[in-house]
């Protein structure tokens, strides 16, 4: 599909392909999931659903993306201005690619400890 028309000014050009112009989502839709387990802990999950704008870079992942990620939040009740969060994000390891051309990053674990003064 061309965008011609439909952006601003692109010299009468036909663009098909690009790592900036067409790397937009038509809709995005986004939900948050936050449950409170007992006052020391809390899950969360972050998820978005993309309908990207065709692009022939994107070679893999296609362009209806489902974007995950899920944390366990632990906050000691004697250290409240410490926290632990042990965090999953690309949790259905999506081979979407964020940028056309560019491997997705796969389903990443990490531990988060945070302290606030």
């Amino acid at each position: 599909m061309s965008l011609a028309g439909r952006v601003s000014d692109y010299k009468g050009a036909v663009v098909d392909a690009s790592f900036y112009v067409l790397n937009y989502a038509e809709h995005r839709f986004t939900a948050a999931i936050v449950a409170r387990i007992s006052s020391q802990f809390e899950l969360r999950m972050d998820n978005q659903f993309r309908s990207q704008a065709d692009n022939l870079l994107r070679t893999t992942g296609g362009n209806n993306p489902i974007l995950s990620s899920l944390g366990l939040t632990y906050r000691p009740a004697a250290l409240r201005r410490l926290s632990i969060t042990l965090q999953t994000d690309n949790l259905w390891d999506s081979e979407y690619q964020e940028v056309p051309a560019v491997p997705a990053t796969p389903r990443q674990t990490s531990a988060i400890v945070r302290y606030t003064w």
